[in-house]
């Protein structure tokens, strides 16, 4: 299992390549369950629609886990907000 130190550098790598200034970014997954929710998705729904499992969902949401660059754009673009949002 990734440390706290794998998961700060796998943000830093993700918002890098997503052109965001990794100085100031942080994975939000708080942000994620809210804009979840107010789309009216359940985390079961949210994975279905980026072929993944409902855990997976889980853990970004709790921030036990960074998405890579191509799954925080899906997860963005699924709950209608910019990718940005989940990195602040």
């Amino acid at each position: 299992m990734a440390g706290w130190k794998d998961t700060l550098d796998r943000t830093a790598s993700v918002a890098q390549r997503l052109g965001l200034d990794s100085r100031s970014i942080n994975w939000n997954g708080s942000r994620l369950r809210a804009a979840r929710r107010a789309a009216k998705l359940s985390q079961r729904e949210l994975a279905d629609m980026l072929r993944v499992k409902q855990p997976t969902i889980q853990r970004y949401e709790r921030g036990n886990r960074t998405p890579s660059d191509s799954q925080a754009q899906q997860l963005a673009a699924a709950v209608g907000i910019d990718v940005e949002e989940l990195f602040r």
